[in-house]
């Protein structure tokens, strides 16, 4: 069986004032959605990081070195080294935090005032709420 939809919405009508705002007033909630999403791909942008060092310490003796997926040699974002005088290679995840590397041209982001693991919680609840208002 073959539906006809032009001649079903025929015989329902044009849409009238009522139909029109009732539209309005659904699809606009998603404009809500709609800058969210495109503001946390601005603001949400991933950062290199590190492990935060304490003291006068850097980066070559502190933090083990890993290859990434390139091949490049980069330190490790997640461990250091437990003891850094010794000659073991215990690590631990980062005690005191991270470090993220900023250069002049890049300003700060989200991700680096908040740790990544609570934006997307904060960033439904925030526009639920908005939703919510409009919906009413």
């Amino acid at each position: 069986m073959v539906i006809d939809l032009d001649k079903n919405l025929r015989h329902l009508g044009n849409p009238g004032c009522y139909h029109i705002l009732l539209f309005v007033c659904l699809s606009s909630n998603n404009v809500v959605v709609l800058l969210n999403h495109l503001a946390m791909s601005v603001y949400g942008s991933p950062v290199p990081y590190h492990c935060r060092l304490p003291g006068n310490y850097s980066l070559n003796d502190s933090v083990p070195w890993v290859t990434d997926k390139a091949g490049n040699l980069k330190p490790d974002s997640c461990r250091v080294y437990q003891n850094f005088t010794s000659s073991t290679n215990l690590t631990e995840q980062c005690p005191d935090g991270w470090e993220y590397e900023t250069d002049n041209d890049r300003h700060r982001t989200l991700v680096m005032e908040v740790n990544q693991s609570s934006v997307k919680p904060l960033t439904v609840l925030t526009s639920s709420m908005i939703k919510g208002k409009v919906s009413v």
